[in-house]
C-alpha cells in the first residue's frame, strides 16, 4: 500500500492468519502491516480511515519462484506485460522468472541486463530473475564458486540410470512416455543432490518435484543440516496418469 495513503487499516470477515481464517483487522503504518488484531481490540489503533472489504479473503500474497516468462524472443507466448498481470488477477505478488523459452538465455550477464530492459516498466507484482539452468556435469565446480555465499543453486533432478525402462509401445499413450521416465531416475538425482549439498553447505533448490518418493531423502537431508528446498506444481498433485487419453498430451 502506498505509504501516502489515508488508510489506516483492512477490515474482513476472513483473514488467513496461521492455519486458521477468521474475521479481523489489519493495522497499516507508513504503508507496511503493523500488525493484525481481533476486531474488538482494533478501534484503539485506527487513527485514520478504515476499509472494509466485507467478505472477501485477505491472505498473503503468493509467491511464485518458477514462472517462464518467454521475454524477449517469444513475447507472443507470455511476456511481462501479461505474465504479472494474471499473477496479481491470482492473488500473486512476487514472480520469480525462470528462463526457459526466451531469446536470448539469461546464462549471461549481458543477457541478464537484456531481461532487465524487457521487464522494465511492464510489471504489475515484484519480479525477480534466476539465472539459466544450463545442462552439464559441473555441479561441484559451482558449489566451490558458491560456497560461504547467499546464492541459491537450482537442479532439475533427472539422472539417467540402466535400468530405465527404454520408450516401447504405442508413443501416442502418456503410459508410454511414463515408462521412459521412472521415478527412479528422480530418486538417484536428488540422492546426489542431498549428499552434495550436506558437504558444501551451499542452498539448492530443486525444481517441480515429480514423484513423492524421493520426500523421505530430502526430509532426511534437512534434518541432517542440509540448506535445501524443493518445489513441485499442481499438476503433479491434481492429475492421474489414468485419466490422460491417448494424443492428449
Amino acid at each position: 500500500m502506498d505509504p501516502g495513503s489515508t488508510v489506516s487499516a483492512v477490515r474482513s470477515q476472513r483473514v488467513l492468519c496461521g492455519e486458521e481464517i477468521r474475521p479481523a483487522v489489519i493495522i497499516i503504518k507508513e504503508g507496511k502491516i503493523h500488525s493484525i488484531l481481533p476486531d474488538t481490540e482494533a478501534s484503539a489503533h485506527t487513527a485514520g480511515k478504515v476499509m472494509d472489504v466485507g467478505n472477501s479473503l485477505i491472505m498473503p500474497g503468493i509467491v511464485d519462484c518458477h514462472v517462464h516468462v518467454n521475454e524477449p524472443g517469444r513475447t507472443f507466448w507470455e511476456g511481462y506485460w501479461t505474465a504479472t498481470q494474471a499473477a496479481a488477477a491470482g492473488g500473486g505478488t512476487t514472480i520469480v522468472d525462470m528462463p526457459l523459452n526466451s531469446i536470448p538465455p539469461t546464462k549471461t550477464l549481458r543477457n541478464f541486463h537484456e531481461k532487465l530492459r524487457a521487464a522494465t516498466g511492464q510489471c504489475f507484482v515484484d519480479t525477480a530473475f534466476w539465472g539459466g539452468v544450463i545442462p552439464g556435469n559441473k555441479v561441484l565446480y559451482i558449489q566451490h564458486k558458491l560456497q560461504n555465499t547467499f546464492q541459491l543453486q537450482p537442479f532439475h533432478a533427472e539422472r539417467e540410470v540402466q535400468h530405465a525402462a527404454a520408450e516401447k509401445g504405442d508413443p501416442h499413450e502418456y503410459s508410454t512416455f511414463l515408462s521412459s521416465r521412472p521415478n527412479i531416475m528422480e530418486i538417484e538425482a536428488i540422492r546426489t543432490v542431498t549428499q552434495i549439498c550436506l558437504q558444501y553447505q551451499v542452498r539448492c533448490h530443486i525444481v517441480h518435484l515429480s514423484s513423492a518418493q524421493p520426500l523421505e531423502l530430502i526430509r532426511a537431508a534437512r534434518k541432517a543440516g542440509a540448506p535445501l528446498t524443493v518445489e513441485t506444481t499442481h499438476h503433479y498433485l491434481n492429475l492421474c496418469p489414468e485419466n490422460i487419453p491417448a494424443r492428449a498430451t
